[in-house]
């Protein structure tokens, strides 16, 4: 009488596959907490107090070694539009 080998999935294959499903699991746990941080610092520039500057009326002048930038947001009151930021 002959005996036949089974045909399956050797166990290594197994283990193998198992720990790329966890690695990759945790490869996209990373990534996705950086998007969120990239997000945040993304939505800081468009600001004048994240670009580190000061809000000023869109009539008013900015200091020597300041750019004037308007169109930015300015949290502190709507009624001023532009921005002094320091020049590059």
């Amino acid at each position: 009488m002959e005996t036949k080998k089974g045909e399956g999935l050797p166990i290594r294959m197994i283990i193998i596959t198992i720990i790329c499903i966890v690695v990759l699991v945790i490869i996209v746990f990373i990534f996705q907490k950086q998007m969120g941080t990239a997000d945040t610092d993304l939505g800081a520039s468009f600001t004048c107090q994240g670009r580190g500057g000061t809000c000023i009326a869109a009539t008013g002048n900015c200091g020597a070694g300041m750019d004037k930038v308007c169109g930015v947001t300015c949290a502190a009151n709507a009624n001023l539009r532009c921005c002094c930021v320091p020049s590059i």
